[in-house]
């Protein structure tokens, strides 16, 4: 029969005769577990396991005694108690990445499915992770599955509904912010998801900024004018997709160019609601936080003030915002 054995090491089981003694027991304890019989102590009272006096219990000491006299069945919990450290072994094998190195080694991505309010505010409650290929520098999910199907299904029955994506950046060392891919699949996903999508980046970088892509990228896009990139770069190659063969500049910001700087088609935090009131834009935990560490803005004296226009709805004074535009625009 399999008896459990309950220490403040753990739990573990053995095997033993049925017919056996309380002797037999000690024996099999000390032939599997490697423990001296002579120093353990054993009783079906938990209360052996913070005792200060283990010889008190006395209702398996008696190694002639038979099990079954002492009420032992198959599957019971014996309590055990020793005066010396054991190293025992883990229930659950260690997997075998658990001894390399921390750090991303390929990107991951996943579906974030969430609510939004009437202002905006988007609320991540679960996060699906398709079946993907990805390398260090580059990520493809499969979408438009009967799983993806089915966790749709999942989620609007629970009141959900796609709210965007977060991927990982690899531990590779870049110069840049977001490669051509990243930004690409941003705007997709800022065209399926709608204009309250969220992308959330996780990287080893110990810094967190929020941004989406411009409308202007999302239509770039969907028309198909980035070029697919052999190298990952922070640098995007446009393309009119109608006259691919004629390498005519493109005209960004005014100006005629080839090639663009990914910087270009991201859009800073406070761009992304400037249609608000100004002390709603600043209405956010994190953008106060970042504020509070900007050396031209004491936290007493600065800070408070913002606060107290949070709280009230009322106007920023317009000192303040000239400084906080300055910071969004760097």
């Amino acid at each position: 029969m399999i008896i459990r054995l309950r220490s403040r090491d753990g739990l573990e089981r053995i095997t033993v005769d049925a017919a056996g003694t309380v002797g037999t027991l000690r024996q099999q304890i000390s032939s599997d577990l490697s423990m001296p019989r002579e120093h353990v102590t054993l009783s079906k009272d938990q209360k052996l396991l913070l005792s200060k006096n283990p010889e008190q219990f006395k209702d398996l000491s008696n190694n002639k005694l038979r099990l079954k006299q002492a009420g032992v069945q198959h599957g019971d919990m014996i309590y055990m108690q020793y005066p010396f450290e054991r190293t025992v072994q883990s229930v659950v094998k260690k997997s075998v990445f658990e001894g390399r190195g921390f750090g991303a080694k390929m990107t991951r991505g996943g579906i974030l499915y969430g609510n939004k309010d009437e202002e905006g505010n988007v609320t991540v409650h679960a996060i699906y992770e398709p079946p993907q290929e990805a390398s260090p520098e580059t990520l493809q999910m499969e979408r438009e599955t009967e799983e993806e199907m089915r966790a749709d299904f999942i989620a609007k029955s629970l009141g959900m509904e796609k709210v965007g994506w977060i991927f990982t950046q690899s531990s590779k060392e870049r110069d840049y912010i977001m490669n051509s891919e990243e930004i690409s699949q941003m705007a997709a996903w800022q065209d399926e998801v709608g204009e309250h999508c969220v992308t959330g980046v996780v990287s080893l970088a110990v810094s967190d900024e929020g941004s989406d892509v411009s409308d202007q990228c999302v239509k770039l896009v969907k028309a198909g004018w980035f070029d697919v990139q052999k190298e990952p770069s922070g640098v995007s190659t446009l393309t009119n997709p109608k006259e691919p063969t004629q390498k005519q500049p493109v005209i960004v910001a005014g100006k005629d160019v080839k090639e663009v700087d990914n910087d270009y088609f991201l859009i800073p935090y406070m761009r992304q609601s400037s249609s608000k009131p100004y002390w709603q834009r600043l209405a956010d935990f994190h953008l106060l936080m970042y504020l509070a560490k900007q050396p031209g803005l004491d936290l007493v004296n600065d800070v408070a003030v913002l606060l107290e226009c949070i709280k009230h709805k009322a106007s920023v004074p317009e000192g303040y915002t000239l400084i906080i535009d300055s910071l969004a625009e760097s």
